[in-house]
């Protein structure tokens, strides 16, 4: 094959032609090229596109070859030169001045030289539904945009930790003015920069062609749906029709998991977590983005149907790492550096040492990059000139260590490409281990707000900031895996210069960040910054404020001594229940809250209106607004404590209330794993309804005290009337009971219980469930309890009964203490007085709807007051024999027939009985209870203790007794057979000794 023809390299000699022998037509030719192609012939470079005929006879001159610069080739990767210039483009050629010889300098791909189209290679950090966050080369972090006309999630599109080259859409800065330090002032003017990616294959495929595409080629695909052996995949690749891309599930190398459409987006949070079991799956779901390997392209031949289709496989990035790609498909397809894709693996020589990196060519040396010290893979390691015996080595450059690298065989190199830019001919490749794997790495830097110290400068951006090496024992240590094949010969990790180099990890410090300077505007001065951060200098302090640049692993940290005294440098150092004094007023807001800021680093807090005062306002509010437009003016300095923090959304609450500064300073409630009985700790109350009031304390722990508490410790009898939401309050923990979750994914919950009762004096007892037991067994039906010994502690409504006429009558919580029960005993324990048990009668109207039974029974019982009539046991079991709630009846008549019953002067006449189950029943004995329902089928059901029920048939005028009314019965017949409760028939009678 012609290489020279079917892929023209920049600088090879041509034969020449005379310029004399053209005819019309080539000028016509050439003229409507020229205007189709103008931007790219300014460029002087013809690598990047189709030429013409009169292009590819013209003579050119490599910008590169004019340099004194010594060059070498790998065997069998060809014997062209590149028309690019040494290193790519941004670097700076060596200067050929006799007199002083530099040699290139690399310039960092910077946000400025970022231009739409640019490609690079990113990691992500971070996605919701409708963005991610990418971390990319040059500490920089771009942003994707959920598509307006995608329904697909960006969660459902991306995964935390994916390796993927990504395309520049736009770049833009735009000045933000940011108050001075207490507020105010205009401040200084910040540049607010955004970075807008895309990982659409249509943008990343731009330039890529059917002719270009060949086996085990990568290239970027969204899934377009999932069917019954595999999936649909959009490749956006010209040539290439929407179904001509197919991904059988047997091409999957790894195991996979297929998530529905209408899956909820929880089911790929298992892909976000990377400790998780799921990480090492491959999702499969509409519109998700993968860079596909290609297994097979279509045959020319026409008679198979499936000829057309190009059938491509998935493997995970760590196995896609090692493919290194071959020059001569690169050539022979007649790739340009416009499909030159981040990500890839290529060979590359050696060709320059440049004063920051090395300035590299690959691909038959057509093509020219550079790798800068960021990405070599090691940092110049301390005492240089020391070691140089122990690396075997005679002289060591400190300023250019890698010089004693990469030379002899490791001249040639593996490196994966990082950045590319058509337009500017920027190339950028790296040698970080994690990139070379596309492997997430396990964070190996300092925690975030770590303090490190005697740091050495490496290297001095001028005007920009400084990096710094951190200590070997300041690093964390990671167990990576251990990979015998990193020290055998011929690998870099062979050489011990660069193994040592290779284990320094750095932080870059910011010039706005490195010194505590007022002049200037609090910019500190390029020439004291360059005088302090001279290259080997040893900083004394660094405080670590961000691990978050995945891609380079490098730190961000701070020397500026404010800022690594300062208490809060982000979010994640704000403690709730930490009380913050002296933080200056930012502002005022527009709903009468109070914004404050934290920390040097802009660190805001936001104080609620309810939280300015103890108490929430009530009636005419005049002069506590005065007072709050005094106390918290701009730049006035209050003090404040931490309510609740989210890092991630980056939002903190704070409470300016005078008791909650003051108490519990040192012990505040902020978790409910560790709460005792017994804690005294002071909260405000946040929710207040019917039943009771929720207190929180901090880090959102709340516990509720209910209206029956409240009742029967304050005599509040309506906690809506007491009590206001924001108020402070003293209260007692009294329980907090563990909840597990309901599935194995849900957290657990918490109780907690609060009480009012501080000192032992008030206090309630809430005894276990085995005292309560025991003081219950002590209250056998038809015990009577004394008068002023039962306190109303919560009214319960009645409730209608669903499609039937009719209605469960509402209920009185009463406490009775153990002291009216056992001498012996303590505590309380908890009764319910039913609204049908108040009176012996009721009239029609009482009974006709659950709200006027309700509004009768309200008059008569009032929470918090102590009942002043005598009570009676009516029940403490069910119908079945469960355990309940003791029933109390206030009717007199049932009382009067128990004290008639145990009155020892009337044992020798027949009595009135209010029977039990346990009896001794007969015919013609004289009963009283209560009708507690009627049926027109049958007659009235009389209730007596223990709910031993009798009826009284409607032919023996059961239909004549009102319901709940207390009746006087004369039993005509008795079952005593079935061994259970007997079955009983009544006649009502008006008295005692009336026969009919």
């Amino acid at each position: 094959m012609d290489e020279e023809s079917s892929f023209p390299r920049g600088g090879a000699e041509r034969p020449k032609e005379s310029s004399q022998v053209k005819d019309n037509s080539s000028k016509q030719s050439a003229s409507a090229e020229k205007k189709s192609s103008r931007k790219r012939a300014n460029s002087k470079d013809f690598l990047f596109g189709t030429k013409t005929k009169d292009d590819s006879k013209r003579p050119r001159k490599s910008r590169g070859a004019s340099t004194s610069t010594k060059t070498t080739s790998s065997s069998g990767s060809g014997t062209g030169s590149s028309a690019l210039p040494l290193g790519g483009g941004g670097v700076l050629q060596p200067s050929q001045s006799a007199s002083s010889k530099k040699p290139a300098f690399i310039e960092a791909v910077s946000f400025q030289k970022l231009a739409k189209g640019t490609k690079l290679l990113g990691v992500v950090r971070e996605v919701a539904a409708d963005y991610a966050v990418v971390s990319l080369p040059t500490m920089l972090t771009g942003f994707i945009k959920k598509d307006d006309k995608s329904t697909v999630p960006l969660n459902r599109v991306l995964s935390v930790g994916q390796f993927l080259p990504v395309v520049v859409v736009r770049a833009t800065s735009e000045s933000v003015k940011s108050k001075s330090k207490g507020g105010s002032g205009s401040g200084t003017s910040q540049m607010k920069r955004r970075i807008e990616l895309s990982v659409s294959p249509s943008l990343m495929n731009n330039g890529l062609s059917t002719d270009m595409m060949h086996e085990g080629m990568s290239v970027r695909g969204k899934i377009r749906s999932v069917e019954d052996h595999g999936c649909i995949i959009d490749l956006h690749v010209a040539g290439v029709g929407g179904n001509s891309c197919f991904l059988k599930f047997e091409n999957i190398k790894d195991e996979y998991k297929i998530l529905e459409e209408d899956a909820d987006d929880d089911d790929d949070d298992d892909d976000d977590d990377d400790s998780g079991s799921d990480a090492s799956l491959i999702f499969l779901n509409k519109g998700r983005i993968y860079d596909f390997t290609i297994d097979s392209l279509p045959t020319k031949s026409k008679k198979e149907s499936s000829s057309s289709i190009i059938q491509v496989k998935l493997e995970k990035a760590v196995k896609r790492s090692k493919r290194i790609v071959d020059p001569a498909n690169h050539i022979a397809y007649n790739h340009t550096i416009r499909t030159l894709t981040p990500g890839m693996m290529i060979k590359v020589n050696v060709e320059h040492y440049a004063r920051n990196g090395l300035c590299v060519s690959f691909l038959g040396n057509v093509y020219r990059g550079a790798i800068d010290t960021s990405h070599l893979g090691g940092f110049c390691p301390d005492d240089l000139e020391e070691k140089k015996s122990a690396y075997k080595m005679k002289s060591i450059s400190p300023d250019m260590w890698w010089k004693n690298v990469f030379t002899g065989g490791l001249r040639t190199i593996s490196a994966r490409l990082i950045a590319v830019d058509p337009a500017t001919k920027i190339i950028r490749f790296s040698l970080l281990p994690h990139i070379l794997s596309l492997a997430h790495l396990e964070n190996d830097l300092p925690p975030v707000g770590t303090v490190v110290e005697n740091a050495r400068v490496v290297r001095l951006d001028t005007g920009v900031g400084a990096l710094l090496a951190l200590p070997s024992d300041s690093a964390m240590d990671i167990d990576g895996d251990d990979d015998e094949d990193k020290d055998k010969d011929g690998t870099l990790l062979a050489n011990p210069l660069y193994k040592d180099a290779s284990k320094i990890r750095c932080a870059f410090v910011h010039i706005s960040k490195a010194i505590d300077h007022d002049g200037d505007n609090g910019r500190t001065p390029e020439s004291l910054f360059a005088k302090t951060f001279s290259v080997n200098t040893i900083i004394p302090k660094l405080r670590i404020l961000s691990t978050a640049n995945w891609l380079d692993n490098v730190a961000s940290c701070a020397t500026a001594e404010s800022i690594v005294s300062s208490a809060v440098l982000s979010h994640i150092d704000l403690k709730p229940g930490q009380i913050y004094r002296a933080v200056p007023v930012l502002a005022n807001l527009g709903n009468g809250g109070v914004l404050v800021e934290l920390g040097g680093m802009g660190i805001k807090g936001i104080i609620p209106a309810t939280h300015i005062f103890d108490k929430a306002a009530t009636g005419d509010s005049s002069y506590r607004n005065k007072i709050q437009v005094e106390k918290y003016k701009v730049g006035k300095k209050v003090d404040v404590r931490c309510l609740t923090v989210n890092p991630l959304e980056k939002k903190c609450v704070v409470t300016a209330k005078k008791t909650l500064l003051t108490n519990n300073v040192n012990d505040p409630i902020v978790d409910f794993a560790s709460l005792k009985p017994g804690k005294v700790a002071t909260g405000f109350i946040s929710r207040v309804t019917k039943k009771g009031i929720c207190v929180t304390f901090y880090n959102n722990v709340f516990g509720r005290i209910s209206s029956r508490r409240l009742a029967e410790e304050v005599g509040v009898e309506d906690p809506t009337v007491d009590y206001k939401i924001g108020d402070t309050i003293k209260t007692k923990v009294q329980s907090c009971t563990k909840r597990q979750a309901l599935d194995e994914e849900g957290d657990d919950s918490y109780v907690l219980e609060l009480s009012l009762a501080i000192s032992s004096s008030q206090a309630v007892h809430q005894d276990t469930p085995k005292v309560q037991n025991e003081l219950v067994q002590q209250l056998p039906p038809g015990t009577i309890i004394p008068k002023k010994s039962m306190k109303i502690v919560e009214l319960v409504s009645s409730k209608k009964i669903e499609g039937r006429s009719g209605f469960f009558p509402g209920h009185a919580l009463i406490s009775i203490k153990a002291k009216y029960i056992s001498e012996k005993a303590n505590g309380s324990v908890t009764c319910k007085l039913p609204f049908d048990q108040i009176l012996d009668s009721y009239d029609d109207d009482a009974v006709e709807s659950p709200e006027a039974f309700d509004a009768l029974s309200q008059q008569i019982l009032k929470v918090g007051k102590k009942i002043a009539q005598e009570g009676l046991v009516l029940a403490t079991s069910s119908t079945r024999g469960h355990p309940i709630t003791p029933i109390i009846s206030l009717k007199p008549v049932l009382i009067e027939t128990i004290r008639a019953e145990k009155d020892e002067g009337n044992k020798k006449s027949r009595k009135t009985l209010l029977p039990t189950p346990s009896t001794a029943l007969y015919m013609g004995a004289y009963v009283q209870g209560y009708c507690t329902r009627i049926d027109n089928r049958y007659g009235a059901f009389i209730r007596f203790l223990d709910n031993l029920t009798a009826i009284v048939p409607k032919m023996k005028g059961g239909l004549d007794i009102e319901l709940y009314e207390t009746v006087l019965c004369k039993i005509i017949a008795i079952d005593v057979t079935t061994g259970k409760a007997p079955k009983i028939l009544l006649k009502r009678v008006k008295s005692r000794g009336e026969s009919k």
